[in-house]
């Protein structure tokens, strides 16, 4: 399954969907189920597209394939919607449609099937969607799914779990690189939008220039985010509530004997306003700032 995997559970009110691939699970077997499915997708998409023809935008044609098998020993039932192609056969001259080989998946979802004795259960559902932000009318509407986890409870698992396991540890190897990526890491859990654990790790963490490189190992942090994303403690992309953060970029900071950075209140995006600075040996920080800049100014020309 792709990284923007997200856990469902079925929705307790509704059994179309469960009965049919419970069935399918069942038997082994998709047959007539298969046909099901499609046509329910596509009136699902269909309405959907009456609902938002205002927005000038429509919901991609496609077709769905639905598969049951076995993978690492275990049986899951897979749907997956795909685009297509029309082509012209070589061996008729005709123009058919088919699957391409450099087709789009747009949305998936996999069934693991738990098999006792006495009955055929669902163990673990997951979906992706290829824009990252999960699509209503898929999970909700056809396949009558609701969130394991809420967007709020994502966010405060991922964030403490952050938090406790990559930057309190920090706070006693490298101070200094504790604040650093404590403010990088709330900014970017302040900022409205996808949370996307890979681009966490890879961009956040994994471009991070450490003060005390020897004492912070960037491929070891990135192997503790590794195993927080392995606890499937919460979805690994969702959408940020950013109210659950309580945390804020601000208060004192000794730049020196003579000087202290001093930050008022929390801002958005502050890896792009204070960033850090390193020339022939001298580090330092630079602040982007118009009015930071004329001071600059007026101290190179003496007039302060």
């Amino acid at each position: 399954m792709a990284q923007q995997d997200r856990r469902y559970k079925f929705n307790e009110n509704k059994r179309t969907t469960r009965d049919r691939i419970l069935s399918i699970a069942a038997n082994k077997s998709i047959g007539e189920l298969g046909l099901e499915l499609g046509n329910d997708l596509a009136n699902t998409e269909k309405n959907k597209n009456e609902e938002i023809k205002q927005l000038n935008t429509q919901i991609p044609i496609g077709v769905m394939i639905v598969a049951y098998g076995t993978h690492n020993n275990k049986e899951f039932v897979l749907l997956l919607k795909s685009d297509y192609d029309q082509f012209i056969s070589e061996a008729t001259g005709v123009i058919q449609s088919g699957l391409s080989l450099k087709n789009q998946i747009y949305k998936t979802c996999q069934f693991i099937v738990n098999r006792n004795e006495q009955e055929v259960e669902i163990s673990e559902i997951t979906t992706s969607d290829s824009s990252k932000r999960q699509s209503e009318y898929w999970h909700k509407d056809f396949l009558e799914l609701n969130p394991v986890y809420s967007d709020t409870e994502n966010t405060d698992k991922a964030y403490s779990l952050i938090n406790r396991n990559i930057l309190k540890p920090l706070q006693k190897d490298s101070p200094s690189d504790h604040r650093t990526i404590k403010q990088l890491t709330v900014g970017y859990f302040r900022q409205s939008g996808i949370f996307d654990i890979d681009y966490f790790r890879d961009e956040i963490i994994g471009k991070y220039q450490p003060q005390e490189p020897d004492k912070v190992n960037i491929e070891k942090l990135k192997s503790k985010i590794d195993r927080i994303k392995d606890s499937k403690s919460f979805d690994p992309v969702f959408t940020k509530d950013t109210s659950v953060v309580k945390d804020r970029i601000k208060g004192s900071y000794k730049l020196t004997d003579e000087m202290d950075l001093k930050v008022k209140c929390d801002f958005p995006n502050p890896q792009n306003i204070i960033l850090p600075y390193e020339e022939d040996g001298r580090k330092g920080v630079t602040i982007i700032s118009d009015r930071g800049y004329n001071f600059a100014q007026d101290i190179r020309i003496n007039k302060l």
